[in-house]
């Protein structure tokens, strides 16, 4: 077997999307602290509507979150991902998250509105949240993000 072919076969994400891009941040670190996740009772996973999402931190770290949770979108073109803008306004400040344990109470939600150039056909959208580590009553500069993959329709 071709080994370039097989390395980047392992670095495909199990839903055989591309790999996040370069955010500066380790890729074994997404999903590792925080997982996401945009519940269908929240979403109409329509093209034109926003999309909310639920930010779960599972680790034993607090992370502090800005705002707008760090939030990059991402639209899916051919096999790579392209930064696309978000039309939400966030007022200033951040947000710390301790692990929730399950507990739905000590969950974040956030919510992005993508901004799209042709809504007429579906598009997979990657939704990426960056926090910091929250230690010692302070924002640490050690970062870490989750994703997650969405579908919109026309």
């Amino acid at each position: 077997m071709d080994p370039f072919l097989f390395l980047n076969q392992w670095l495909q994400p199990a839903n055989g999307l591309p790999p996040t891009p370069n955010l500066g941040i380790p890729e074994d670190e997404f999903n590792k602290r925080i997982q996401l996740m945009a519940p269908k009772g929240w979403n109409t996973y329509k093209i034109k509507d926003s999309v909310a999402i639920n930010v779960d931190v599972v680790s034993n770290d607090q992370i502090a979150f800005q705002n707008n949770f760090g939030a990059v979108i991402f639209e899916l073109e051919g096999q790579e991902w392209t930064e696309i803008p978000n039309l939400m306004k966030y007022p200033e400040g951040y947000e710390v998250l301790g692990p929730s344990k399950g507990d739905a109470f000590k969950q974040g939600t956030t919510v992005v509105s993508p901004i799209l150039q042709d809504t007429k056909l579906p598009v997979t959208l990657r939704i990426v949240l960056i926090g910091n580590i929250y230690r010692n009553r302070q924002i640490t500069d050690e970062q870490t993000a989750g994703y997650v993959d969405v579908e919109l329709t026309p």
